[in-house]
């Protein structure tokens, strides 16, 4: 027996999003098929699902069966749009320099700078990439954000090794005249 009841956009909707919010989300295979891309994807799950389910209520309120319905930004301006593709310009151009200043405040502690772990290098020499090239991102909000990263990404000991060392690099960089934001 077959059923022809005529359903409306916004019960479809509605039937997509508990399908997403009671099936998908919460099952294995989204979280295995985004790890197979990257393993670093999982940590975004929660935010994909949000935009996700917000973007299928909107089809569902749509006056026009969805045509008037546009998805997301990406970004939410222009300039967020460029951040990352600047951000990774300066750190890779700036590198050398970056690692030399650095190294300079990991070996007074003696520490062997070769020593490092990839990841804090590329965290530290990120962070003075935007510390030294986005000046209206205030110092303490780029010192927060990658001192998380290093939480979450690194060894357990690297947030404070790390704060510790771009703290260094930052009041050195300010006595030289280079940093002049606050």
């Amino acid at each position: 027996m077959s059923r022809t009841e005529e359903t409306t956009l916004e019960e479809d909707a509605d039937f997509w999003r508990q399908i997403y919010k009671t099936i998908i989300l919460p099952g294995d295979e989204l979280a295995e098929a985004l790890e197979s891309k990257s393993v670093y994807w999982n940590d975004d799950l929660h935010v994909i699902g949000t935009f996700v389910l917000k973007t299928i209520r909107r089809f569902g309120q749509s006056k026009n069966d969805g045509a008037d319905v546009r998805l997301l930004p990406q970004y939410k301006d222009d300039e967020d749009s460029r951040f990352g593709g600047e951000l990774f310009e300066f750190a890779v151009k700036n590198y050398q320099q970056y690692r030399e200043k650095i190294d300079s405040f990991v070996n007074r502690h003696r520490w062997d700078a070769e020593r490092l772990a990839f990841m804090d290098t590329v965290i530290m020499v990120t962070a003075m990439a935007e510390i030294l090239n986005f000046p209206a991102i205030p110092i303490a909000v780029s010192l927060n954000e990658y001192i998380e990263i290093a939480n979450a990404y690194s060894t357990p000991k690297s947030g404070a090794f790390i704060n510790g060392i771009l703290y260094s690099v930052i009041n050195s960089l300010k006595e030289e005249g280079k940093l002049l934001k606050a």
